[in-house]
């Protein structure tokens, strides 16, 4: 019973904050639901670009391979530095947060879930969960303050 929470708190919990965001912009005025997605469309994948650039600088065998055991999940060897999906999942949460503090604060407890289980299933040490989470935030306030200025520049030149 633990072995399957783990295993889909790693592979498939990261969906949650990605539908609990995509709900509550359902729910959101025109003009907000505008800002959400704009700050979603440059944020994910500047989160993803910051997680394989950090993945260039540092890189270390998932504990799997390091303490020769199976994992709970099939998973090839790769570098477990950062971790993909909590980068996501606190990108998610972070965008959220801007909009809705007690959403964003409920999906960051997921991502730290799902930090818990990648840790759980042998794909992630800690300090992967730590990072990848620090990215995605980085992530979110980086486009939020590039749409400022360019929302900025663009009022002034009218």
């Amino acid at each position: 019973m633990f072995e399957t929470l783990i295993i889909f708190g790693a592979n498939y919990l990261v969906v949650v904050p990605a539908l609990a965001l995509l709900a509550y912009w359902f729910v959101l005025p025109r003009e907000k639901k505008k800002e959400l997605a704009l700050l979603a469309i440059i944020a994910l994948p500047l989160g993803y670009v910051l997680a394989r650039i950090a993945g260039l600088f540092y890189f270390h065998p998932q504990p799997f391979v390091e303490w020769d055991t199976p994992p709970l999940i099939p998973h090839e060897v790769d570098n477990a530095f950062p971790s993909d999906h909590v980068a996501l999942a606190g990108a998610l949460a972070t965008i959220a947060f801007s909009y809705n503090q007690w959403l964003g604060v409920g999906l960051w407890f997921v991502a730290f879930g799902i930090g818990c289980a990648r840790i759980g299933a042998g794909l992630h040490y800690p300090g992967d969960i730590i990072v990848g989470a620090v990215l995605g935030a980085v992530a979110v306030f980086a486009a939020a303050r590039a749409i400022y200025l360019w929302n900025s520049v663009d009022k002034r030149e009218k």
